[in-house]
């Protein structure tokens, strides 16, 4: 009985995050960050993994090909470090009428996150795909991430594994 509350109770793997995560955003765009991880957790309990948080199902996003994260901002006070990657942040400068630079803005170096004026705090996040990536090369990505749970990831190898019984 033990093994069984085991194998209910998995963390998932980064990788399998990453192909669940392919899979949501194929067909739509996500609102939120809660959105996401919640749709995320609704594929993953099928196979009897344990969920993810919206903070995990935000990481591993930005590390995906592809996937375009949106950050809406509110008031609150300037960051050191981006609120989303926790990577650093690029200042951008103007000069007042008096000559004088000021901080107009910070924009992160790796993800999408721009703050301005007195809009510094994350409020919401939205993920799509982004425009330029077709459906083809998130699929090429994914055979890439291939994992023990989830062997058949594309539809290639779904073709040649139907060939091979045929043959």
């Amino acid at each position: 009985m033990k093994r069984k509350e085991k194998a209910r109770n998995r963390i998932p793997k980064d990788d399998v995050v990453e192909f669940v995560i392919r899979e949501v955003l194929r067909g739509k765009n996500v609102r939120t960050q809660a959105e996401l991880a919640e749709l995320s957790c609704d594929v993953l309990k099928g196979r009897h993994i344990r969920g993810i948080t919206g903070r995990r199902a935000r990481m591993v996003a930005l590390r995906i090909p592809g996937v375009k994260m949106r950050v809406d901002t509110r008031n609150g006070p300037m960051p050191e470090r981006c609120p989303c990657c926790s990577s650093e942040l690029e200042k951008i400068y103007a000069k007042d009428l008096s000559g004088n630079r000021i901080i107009v803005g910070m924009e992160c170096t790796k993800c999408s996150y721009r703050g301005h004026g007195k809009k510094w705090v994350p409020r919401r996040y939205g993920f799509e795909i982004a425009e330029g990536e077709t459906k083809k090369n998130i699929l090429s990505s994914e055979k890439s991430h291939g994992s023990a749970d989830y062997p058949n990831n594309g539809p290639d190898e779904k073709a040649r594994a139907h060939k091979k019984r045929n043959n």
